[in-house]
């Protein structure tokens, strides 16, 4: 992740919101989970994907 990813991360949606976009093209990976049927993934799902047993606080 580039420097502007950690810079994005310490604004809020409404100054994210009014930044213009950027013009990067999407990455193969990211085109893939656009096109995925597969729909939104809980944590608990993401948990037993991954075979982990750990909790976020």
């Amino acid at each position: 992740m580039s420097c502007k990813g950690t810079y994005l991360k310490s604004m809020g949606w409404k100054d994210i919101d009014k930044l213009e976009p950027d013009d990067e093209p999407l990455s193969d990976e990211e085109r893939c989970q656009l096109n995925s049927n597969s729909g939104f993934v809980t944590w608990e799902e993401a948990k037993r994907g991954f075979g982990t047993q750990v909790d976020l606080p």
